[in-house]
């Protein structure tokens, strides 16, 4: 819970990191288990409820992404999901695509996305905008950089949400979290997948700090949790969410 001066009275704001453990392709068991952790926040009286990165299909979720049933399923899911949620905003992972767009492939575009929803609807889709290619990851083989989203209202403040490696821009000619602050955010959410290696926690917080010390906002990280396959392997997500 938090303390925010978005105009001249202030107000607290309580968010909830539902750090869980998805299996990729497992869609009614995601579904069933995103819908628990946003009851428990209404009990809890939060205003926000985020989700990790790609919460509907899994992380990583790989070659599935180019399978119609598996793209359609996630699409329905979040769909129904938004059906039932109201008197809280949450912010879900899944992956967004339009029909008509077409990647130079030929296959239809698709997106690193979080849905905001509110009041039984998704009312944005964010949009990943820094997609990595090294080490265990391999987004640009499917997904299309979206833009810096704009800004969403939750009791008359303005959030702003980014999607994990949004965060890591010390390497890229984007600094999504400023351009996020530029807009007129008043608190930050990453929703991640990040996996676990030796100092990863550290690398993390120091990260979060440099981006706190560029926008002198309130920072909320949601990682994942549990074990999935990838090409190199087997990938260990250790949650380690976090408030700044």
């Amino acid at each position: 819970e938090i303390l925010i001066k978005p105009a001249a009275q202030s107000m607290h704001m309580r968010i909830a990191l539902a750090q869980i453990d998805t299996v990729v392709g497992d869609f009614e068991e995601n579904r069933k288990k995103i819908l628990a952790y946003i009851e428990r926040a209404k009990r809890a009286k939060a205003d926000i409820i985020a989700f990790p990165e790609l919460t509907i299909p899994g992380y990583p979720p790989m070659d599935l992404l180019y399978a119609d049933d598996f793209l359609k399923q996630n699409a329905t899911t979040v769909l129904e999901i938004a059906k039932q949620i109201e008197g809280i905003t949450a912010l879900i992972g899944f992956v967004d695509f339009q029909r008509g767009e077409i990647s130079p492939d030929g296959r239809v575009k698709k997106y690193n996305a979080i849905a905001v929803i509110q009041n039984r609807r998704i009312m944005q889709s964010i949009h990943k905008v820094l997609l990595p290619e090294y080490d265990v990851f391999f987004e640009t083989r499917y997904f299309t950089s979206g833009r810096a989203a704009e800004p969403f209202t939750v009791n008359g403040v303005k959030c702003a949400a980014e999607i994990c490696e949004d965060l890591w821009s010390d390497t890229y000619h984007r600094n999504v979290t400023l351009e996020l602050a530029r807009k007129g955010a008043k608190l930050i959410i990453n929703a991640s997948a990040s996996p676990f290696s030796a100092g990863k926690r550290d690398q993390r917080v120091a990260l979060i700090r440099r981006r706190i010390q560029e926008t002198e906002l309130p920072f909320f990280y949601v990682n994942a949790v549990g074990g999935e396959d990838g090409y190199e392997g087997e990938l260990v997500f250790d949650g380690e969410s976090l408030a700044f």
